[in-house]
């Protein structure tokens, strides 16, 4: 069921920013795991990758998420008008 209210698209986009840093987090962690097990030397070789990866994913999806509560703060103002 579609929403044409301006409060059901903030929902929306907050839920938008929310899942896009669960993907983030799924990224960091799942990509270093991929990494070790089919490219193992360059892994091996080079251990920046290995923690660089999920610590940037991280930062990405908490300014994702936090972007969202924006969002739903301001659909906090809104609803109290």
């Amino acid at each position: 069921m579609a929403t044409n209210s301006p409060a059901g698209g903030l929902k929306l986009l907050a839920t938008f920013f929310n899942n896009i840093a669960v993907a983030w987090v799924a990224t960091g962690v799942i990509g270093p795991i991929v990494g070790l097990i089919y490219d193992y030397d360059k892994f091996a070789k080079n251990m920046t990758m290995l923690w660089s990866l999920p610590v940037i994913c991280v930062c990405m999806a908490v300014v994702l998420h936090l972007a969202g509560q924006y969002v739903l703060l301001e659909l906090e103002k809104f609803d109290e008008s």
